[in-house]
């Protein structure tokens, strides 16, 4: 997919207020990631492995399409509409697949107790775009987010991560 064929997926919220552009992103969301009427969907990384996708919880839609309005004494809190973060909601998919050319596929490694895990990102240079997933005990990933960060932000992900792949 070339970097004009993703741009057209941008999902639009344009004249919408907060409220109208999260159900309709919910909405999206349910239908692009989740499974039926299930609050969970499983879907495929661009290596086979599974990604799940939440409705709610920790790595459900909130955290993935909310913002802080605090980003300075409480970037934890997520109690704003990102609507950068919903227009782009129908990008995850096939970055995470790899089918965008220009993705770079990236890894962080950590401990927890003795077990090493890895983290995954795939950073759209570009656009300025990462997509995160985070390792799931049982095996495979979850979907945690996907944004625009700050130019220090992003240079700090590229810094301590490997990079596997460009696609």
């Amino acid at each position: 997919m070339t970097h004009d064929e993703l741009l057209a997926l941008k999902a639009d919220f344009t004249g919408m207020d907060a409220a109208q552009a999260e159900q309709q992103g919910r909405d999206l969301y349910r239908s692009l990631y989740l499974d039926g009427d299930s609050p969970f969907g499983n879907r495929q990384a661009h290596d086979g492995q599974p990604v799940a996708f939440y409705l709610t919880g920790q790595h459900g839609f909130d955290h993935g399409f909310f913002t802080s309005s605090d980003l300075i004494g409480h970037k934890e809190r997520k109690d704003v509409l990102d609507f950068g973060r919903l227009e782009r909601m129908p990008w995850i998919g096939p970055v995470i697949r790899g089918e965008v050319q220009g993705v770079e596929f990236r890894k962080e490694t950590f401990r927890r107790g003795q077990a090493l895990f890895e983290k995954r990102l795939y950073l759209l240079p570009q656009e300025g775009y990462v997509v995160w997933l985070e390792p799931q005990t049982r095996g495979g990933f979850k979907f945690a987010t996907a944004f625009n960060p700050a130019a220090s932000v992003l240079a700090e992900y590229r810094r301590k991560t490997l990079l596997v792949k460009v696609f």
